[in-house]
């Protein structure tokens, strides 16, 4: 899956749990409590809690309980749920209404099975029979039944599967499978923590007896909060003047959203096969995983049942199904499979990119993979995959599997007019979801805690192939601006955590979704590939992938194959468990050792975090002290053949081959591990030097870690202001795109803090300066026109134009703004079309230098075409009661799609009229962005680090710190936004006066 906005959030931990063989569950062990979720908002559906027949404890008789219990200081299981009942068998039943609420697991005693987070792992699926019969027109509700084949392996008389959000009416049955034996289910009920649906039976399951568990009926909502079975919708425009909205229903399961759409056993481990069926209105179209088999109409009724092939063994979050009035384009490949692009049919034609660039990945991963059976829609000859573009999507792309869906602005691009950031990111994105068919579907992480293994992969693959299939984007160098120093300021924090970390609640699930997953994950794995060679880890990837395919894999069984790959040379999983079981990463600090010579260098090694000066790190906390195995690398002035050195959780000392003096040494190389170096001031010096003298003694990529480097040192006290600020001295003449996205990512963050400082506008000048030459030279027109993509102007310098116009522009360069402002009042007044790659500058200069009435446009213009540029450009407007109502419009479902509401709130914060603005609008509307937003992906707790990169004041650090108090389930989030607002204070107050003295001494040069 691929979300976006991978630099968010970090939490996490798990456990798990099992009863002892022959075990049962006390039946005074179930409480009859029974909460509204505050994960879900509500559903559609008019679901009113039931009371069925029996004995139950009521609220005040449970809360007297709980009251007495913590009087007397006794730990006691707090179990949630309905009451137990017994069960009438043969008649009708009342509905058991399942949903989420929220109550400490400290409480929870751990002998009771549904406590834990995990499932018991002895009932084990292998396959679900589900019928599905969404109404997506009238009611927005869908009712369904399922039956489920599970085996038993060890003996229990509780059945324990998942449910959330659904009103589980019908009879559940539990036969066996050999016999048809009917066992009775004498008591059921849901246990809302875990998301837990419970079953007690009258006698025990056998050990290696096959079962069929059936839920006869229950129904659901047709959300709208983009997760289960929700509904997204679009319109069109009719030949009167007016538009018609058509409605689709789509599905979003991963990660623990199957469960909204039907009880299931809903852990990636848990795999199965599935046979769905889908009963459907006439003028829609389902899809599914597998090819459809058959298609008919119902006896007496208008509805169609489309009946669908048996999928492949996979996990739940893989399934999907969607209905629509869609048509689409389709590719045949070479070997006879056929790739099929779905899509509204007025964007239809413009689906033929993504549909390429699915086809050009496809078959790069199976020659490098060894491996041409992932397109596996169906088990005839014919095989396909379907890409479907859904308007409303959580994230930017989902690997179901045979049925990937995309956001539908990531399959939608004309390459001959689009903005070279437009094209990129449509190739990214399809190629980071077509490597999930390897990474995810085919061999699946055995649990969420190392959900890296898949996205960091797909992320990995994704850059890879694309290097290949556009060589001229040069994407193995834009790595490292993507990813690798994304990651490596983002890692640093406190607040940070483990590449694989335990999980303990199944709402800490989403957030862990973010940038050590995503970005460290892929840089990482680039790192593995470097000190083992392509060769042995290409081997790895294929033995890895035969060995587990269509199962789980955990990290250990990756490092294993890495460790017969390259025949044990290499202690592949202590080396590794280094980077990936403990946070953050290292700085390595270069001296010189004796006399000069002597030529004797030596690293050390050091945790680097970014914190404030009361923060103290508790080396204790990690498994490896906080030191790494490091393979350092270097070249000198006078030997530029790389030289290597491992430091196995410790330091090292080796020889140069001539004098230190004068003769600069420079580590990590192109960035190809996972930390940063530090000098000594002498060798700073010499590097600040060789720039002036001859930067392109140094490669693009070394200068832009050079650079990053830089600044992140500074920020920490490790490199005096001076000599950091002093590397960007020789920009005047670099011309790279690599370099200067490094520089500005450091300049930016000063800007950031220093936009009320005196200073601003020497600050201003000094970058301008900097970045005049490039803006002159690349102009506002492309040196080669739009058209077919081999012909275009190369990736980077179209991306340098746009960082250079930009950074001149948000300086208050004269000549750019009224060059920016031409161009909007040409396109406003006169439709005059501005360059793809320039509009989302034009449109923000535009509405920063104008009024309501240019505001209201850009609002309208955009309403018609859903523009991401537009969007944004509405954020930068001067004026802070436009601000407001874009926030508040930004939360409103009929002005705004519920998917850009968070992207549109954190615009405003990253400006400098919005940012106050825009935190005191999340904190004033936290419960409703709470209820809103509170899922994965583009949750309640991204808002509050979209609002608080700028704040840097002790009146909004105090709300938080309130906030923190009253919503304990944001404490994580909250806490790294204080630490982010103590950050700017603390930088303010000890390097903003240094900075100053450096413009000053350096205005001219």
């Amino acid at each position: 899956m691929d979300y976006g906005d991978a630099q968010a959030s970090h939490d996490g931990q798990v456990h798990d749990m099992m009863m002892e063989d022959g075990d049962s569950v006390p039946a005074n062990a179930i409480s009859e409590l029974y909460i509204e979720s505050d994960r879900h908002a509500p559903s559609p559906i008019d679901i009113r809690y039931k009371q069925r027949k029996g004995v139950f404890v009521s609220y005040k008789v449970a809360a007297g309980i709980l009251v007495c219990f913590l009087v007397i200081l006794i730990v006691v299981g707090l179990v949630v749920g309905l009451a137990g009942r017994g069960r009438p068998q043969g008649d009708g039943r009342s509905s058991a209404v399942v949903d989420n609420t929220t109550f400490a697991t400290s409480t929870l005693d751990p002998s009771i099975p549904w406590n834990n987070i995990r499932l018991p792992p002895h009932i084990k699926p292998s396959h679900y029979e589900l019928r599905l019969t969404p109404d997506v027109d009238v009611t927005g509700v869908f009712s369904g039944t399922v039956s489920i084949v599970v085996r038993c392996q060890k003996t229990t008389d509780v059945v324990i599967l998942h449910a959330l959000a659904l009103n589980i009416t019908g009879q559940i049955t539990v036969r066996d499978g050999a016999t048809n034996r009917h066992i009775d289910v004498v008591e059921d009920f849901p246990f809302p923590l875990n998301e837990f649906y419970v079953l007690r039976l009258s006698e025990s399951l056998k050990v290696n007896n096959n079962y069929v568990i059936t839920f006869e009926e229950f129904q659901g909502g047709l959300s709208q909060d983009l997760f289960g079975l929700y509904i997204s919708s679009y319109e069109t425009a009719t030949d009167d003047g007016g538009t018609t909205k058509s409605y689709i229903m789509s599905s979003q399961f991963e990660p623990t959203f199957a469960r909204k759409a039907f009880p299931c056993f809903d852990e990636p481990a848990m795999k199965a096969s599935f046979s769905l069926t889908v009963i459907r209105a006439p003028w829609y179209k389902s899809l599914s995983c597998t090819k459809k088999k058959s298609t008919n109409r119902l006896p007496e009724s208008s509805l169609y049942e489309d009946v669908y092939e048996v999928t492949p063994v996979m996990s739940t979050y893989h399934l999907a199904v969607t209905l629509s009035n869609f048509d689409y384009l389709e590719l045949v490949r070479p070997n006879g499979h056929v790739i099929r692009a779905w899509a509204r049919p007025q964007v239809l034609e413009h689906t033929r990119f993504a549909l390429e660039v699915a086809n050009w990945t496809y078959g790069y991963f199976e020659e490098y993979f060894n491996r041409n059976d992932i397109i596996t829609k169906t088990g005839t000859s014919i095989v396909t995959v379907d890409l479907f573009a859904v308007p409303d999507h959580a994230s930017l792309g989902m690997e179901n599997w045979g049925l990937i869906t995309f956001r539908e602005s990531i399959m939608i691009v004309d390459v001959q007019t689009s903005s070279a950031t437009s094209i990129f990111d449509i190739a990214t994105v399809v190629a980071h979801e077509v490597a999930h068919m390897w990474f995810g579907n085919l061999v699946t992480p055995q649990w969420w805690d190392d959900l890296w293994l898949k996205e960091g992969f797909a992320m990995k693959f994704a850059y890879q192939s694309l290097d290949v299939i556009f060589p001229q984007w040069k994407v193995a160098e834009l790595t490292l601006d993507l990813a690798v120093q994304p990651a490596l300021e983002l890692d640093a924090f406190m607040n940070s955590h483990a590449m694989t970390s335990p999980i303990e609640n199944p709402k800490d699930i989403s957030s862990y979704y973010d940038a050590v997953a995503y970005l460290k994950g892929q840089s990482i794995i680039h790192m593995l590939q470097y000190f083992v060679g392509d060769t042995a880890f290409q081997n790895a990837m294929r033995s890895y992938l035969a060995k587990y395919a269509n199962s789980n894999a955990d990290v250990d069984d990756l490092w294993r194959e890495f460790s017969l790959a390259t025949g044990n040379s290499i202690d592949i999983k202590e080396t590794m468990n280094t980077w990936t079981r403990q946070q953050g990463y290292p700085v390595t600090s270069v001296s010189r050792s004796g006399p000069q010579s002597m030529r004797q260098i030596h690293v050390a090694q050091e945790y680097f975090v970014i914190k404030t000066d009361d923060m103290d790190v508790d080396y204790t906390s990690s498994p490896y002290s906080y030191k790494w195995h490091v393979l350092f690398t270097h070249i000198t002035r006078d030997e530029r053949r790389l030289s290597e050195n491992w430091m196995k959780l410790d330091n090292v000392t080796f020889q140069l081959t001539s004098d230190y003096s004068g003769n600069w040494i420079l580590g990590n190389k192109d960035l190809t591990g996972f930390y940063r170096v530090n000098y000594e001031n002498d060798n700073w010096d010499w590097i600040i030097d060789q720039l002036s003298r001859d930067f392109q003694q140094y490669t693009a990529s070394s200068r832009a870690a050079i650079l990053d480097d830089a600044f992140a040192l500074q920020r920490v006290g490790l490199l005096d202001t001076h000599r950091a600020l002093s590397l960007t001295l020789y920009l005047n003449q670099e011309n790279e795109y690599l370099p200067w996205t490094a520089a500005m990512r450091g300049f930016n963050y000063v800007r950031e803090r220093m936009y009320l400082s005196e200073s601003y506008g020497i600050l201003q000048n000094y970058i301008k300066d900097k970045m005049g030459h490039v803006a002159d030279r690349l102009g506002w027109t492309t040196s080669v026109d739009y058209g077919p993509l081999e012909a275009q102007e190369p990736l980077q310098q179209r991306h340098l134009r746009n960082l250079a116009l930009k950074t001149m522009c948000e300086n208050n360069d004269d000549d750019c703004i009224s060059q920016a402002l031409a161009m909007f009042t040409g396109w406003l007044e006169r439709d005059e079309p501005v360059p793809a790659d320039l509009c989302r500058l034009v449109y923000s200069v535009g509405v920063m230098n104008g009024g309501e009435q240019e505001w209201d446009i850009v609002w309208s213009k955009q309403q018609l075409n859903d523009d991401g540029d537009l969007r944004h450009a509405l954020a930068h407007t001067t004026y802070p009661w436009l601000l407001w109502r874009f926030m508040e419009w930004s939360l409103d479902d009929s002005k705004t799609r519920m998917m850009h509401g968070p992207s549109n709130i954190g615009n405003v914060g990253r400006t400098q009229t919005g940012h106050a603005l825009a935190y005191d609008f999340v904190i004033e509307n936290w419960n409703l962005i709470k209820e809103k937003f509170g899922k994965v992906g583009f949750g309640s707790r991204s808002f509050i680090g979209r609002v608080t990169q700028l704040v840097n004041d002790e009146s909004r650090l105090k709300q938080l710190m309130q906030l923190v108090h009253k919503d304990p389930l944001e404490s994580k989030t909250a806490k790294m936004a204080m630490e982010r607002i103590k950050l700017n204070i603390q930088w303010k107050t000890k390097y903003e006066a240094e900075v100053t003295q450096f413009l000053q001494d350096n205005q001219n040069t």
